[in-house]
């Protein structure tokens, strides 16, 4: 009676999750695992949505039973992994995902998840050994090589770095982190050109983001276009106004064109938000010079 009674709770929970209701599910999840304490389906059917449902400290407790069930299955140790890295429980992360190497050792992502929490934890030459075992159970992996090229950038080991970005991009010309990353590489080494065609590439594939309208508008500003540099910092400022150097460069930009009034508006603004900033005496001076040509 009592299964019977769990069986139609559960049945009723599945229910719920195809339509999208899903508190409602877990509602009725739960409700049939306090009777039928031992029903599988019903506890890994709640521990997926539960982590789904970015709820992973409760997920983390189901995944724990389900382990002591079966003791063998990577997977649940996989997402304990991924749900500890989501509460910052870093050492705990890296041990689940060691166990699930160890059951399942020739699954590319389970190394690819350890090179990203030790990037986090900023044990970069573990994480390019993981990322590298990613690469080698699956050599088409972008996202491995494109998180490689990040690391060597923060290394400083450019060529190693480019290699990684040029090899993501031939992999999948359609993934945009690897035109933005690479991108943010050639600017910092002055190659604009280059840096807003990957930029462009990047944010025609969906990366519309504040950053990369910031850097769109700052190559301009290097390379001395001006008007497309105030375009697109004004949109990056549209969609972060909190960002004191969106203010500082759209300054810059605003004298260069001998909008006074406009470019002191900006330096004020960028003084206000950040004023530990190390170039106040600069930008004061500046601003001394720009109000004398207002009046």
């Amino acid at each position: 009676m009592q299964s019977n009674q769990a069986e139609k709770l559960y049945l009723q929970a599945c229910a719920y999750l195809e339509q999208g209701m899903y508190e409602q599910a877990i509602i009725s999840y739960n409700e049939a695992l306090q009777i039928n304490p031992d029903f599988y389906e019903a506890r890994l059917d709640l521990a997926n949505l539960l982590l789904e449902t970015d709820q992973h400290t409760s997920a983390i407790n189901q995944y724990k039973i389900l382990i002591k069930e079966k003791s063998n299955n990577y997977y649940f140790y996989f997402c304990l992994g991924y749900c500890y890295h989501q509460i910052n429980s870093l050492e705990e992360s890296i041990l689940a995902y060691r166990k699930a190497a160890e059951l399942q050792n020739s699954n590319p992502d389970i190394h690819f998840n350890l090179g990203i929490v030790y990037s986090d934890m900023k044990l970069f030459d573990n994480a390019i050994r993981e990322y590298l075992l990613a690469i080698g159970l699956n050599p088409n992996y972008t996202e491995a090589y494109d998180n490689l090229g990040v690391i060597y950038t923060n290394k400083n080991e450019n060529d190693l770095a480019k290699n990684m970005f040029e090899t993501a991009i031939q992999i999948n010309d359609a993934y945009p982190l690897s035109h933005y990353n690479y991108a943010c590489l050639l600017k910092n080494e002055g190659n604009f050109k280059e840096a807003l065609e990957h930029f462009f590439k990047a944010l025609n594939d969906g990366y519309d983001t504040p950053e990369i309208h910031f850097h769109i508008g700052d190559c301009y500003l290097d390379l001395g276009v001006t008007n497309k540099a105030i375009h697109s910092l004004g949109k990056a400022l549209k969609m972060n106004t909190s960002n004191p150097l969106v203010h500082y460069k759209l300054g810059v930009a605003f004298s260069e064109m001998g909008l006074y009034s406009e470019a002191v508006a900006h330096l004020k603004t960028y003084l206000r938000i950040n004023p530990d900033s190390p170039e106040m005496e600069e930008i004061n001076l500046i601003l001394s010079s720009l109000q004398d040509a207002l009046y």
